[in-house]
């Protein structure tokens, strides 16, 4: 699923990110024609340092902000056995990391189809 969530961003996303949030509870990011939230634990990692998580509530929010004004680049896998988990690549570099802490956890990205 998250491949094929990869080649939907890589063909049809658009749009720069206008917005991106975290209460402590909820994080959502929205672009042109696409949006994605969660509350399940993140990361924002770059060049495989940690530059923030959700564990950490002002970091995680101005790490979000960072991200602003960027696009999305892609959609991969989270990791080699996180196969259901994304992390979302944007054009900055970095990826946000998402992973479940149970088999039922929520995130969604939003797309016009």
């Amino acid at each position: 699923m998250i491949h094929k969530i990869g080649t939907w961003v890589r063909n049809s996303a658009s749009g720069a990110i206008t917005d991106a949030s975290f209460d402590g509870f909820s994080m959502s990011i929205i672009a042109g024609n696409w949006g994605f939230s969660t509350t399940i634990p993140w990361r924002i990692v770059s060049d495989g340092d940690l530059i923030a998580a959700s564990a950490d509530l002002e970091p995680a929010q101005e790490a979000l902000k960072a991200i602003l004004g960027t696009t999305l680049a892609d959609v991969v896998p989270m990791g080699r056995l996180m196969l259901g988990d994304p992390a979302l690549v944007p054009s900055s570099g970095s990826a946000i990391e998402v992973f479940s802490d149970t088999q039922i956890d929520p995130w969604a990205l939003s797309t016009p189809t």
